[in-house]
């Protein structure tokens, strides 16, 4: 359905949390590392233009530092669109709250730094790749004379990357779908030129 229909984006947001299956048991989360991976394998096959987007959560409960590599090298080797990470927060009530070998707050915002810094690394190289393309780019808010912000498909508004657009004397109006063709980035921003609007 999705690979077939232009009226739905191709962006998907799998809310992973970890990788290790040793983790995801203590989380009480069903999926495992090796379903995790055909899952995406599968997705990447079939839309070749999809944008996956997760968040993680680093720290949780006697994550082991072999368990935290885990994550690492799955985030460093499956290259996704786009990660968000969180430290484990211990929450009162919760189960895990009384979980026994709770992590220290300097080694979980460690541990979260190094998972941001292979992100930033990877995004700014998909980036990158980007350059002179031509994108389509819904506008959504201007601000100032021709410059304007907006996203392509694979950016939730207010989480995602944006674009910066330079309308070079075209018209446009927020909401609107431009041509947009990609001259600069940056790890998680792009900034573009209109090169055309539709219905003009």
């Amino acid at each position: 359905l999705i690979k077939n229909s232009n009226k739905i984006c191709h962006y998907f947001d799998i809310p992973l949390q970890h990788v290790s299956n040793e983790v995801l048991k203590r989380m009480r989360r069903r999926n495992t590392k090796e379903y995790t991976i055909e899952l995406i394998n599968k997705i990447r096959k079939e839309i070749p233009d999809a944008i996956i987007r997760t968040t993680f959560i680093v720290g949780f409960p006697g994550e082991t530092d072999r368990e935290f590599n885990e994550l690492k090298e799955f985030v460093e080797d499956m290259k996704l669109d786009r990660v968000g990470v969180f430290a484990y927060s211990q929450e009162e009530g919760t189960e895990a709250s009384l979980m026994e070998d709770q992590i220290e707050e300097k080694v979980k915002e460690n541990r979260k730094e190094i998972i941001m810094k292979a992100m930033q690394k990877i995004s700014a190289e998909k980036n990158n790749k980007l350059i002179g393309e031509v994108m389509d780019v819904i506008v959504d808010k201007k601000v100032h004379n021709g410059i304007y912000i907006g996203r392509t498909y694979g950016d939730a508004p207010d989480i995602d990357q944006n674009v910066t657009i330079k309308t070079n004397n075209h018209k446009i109006n927020t909401g609107d779908i431009v041509k947009v063709k990609i001259t600069k980035t940056f790890i998680y921003d792009l900034m573009g030129d209109v090169i055309y609007e539709y219905g003009q």
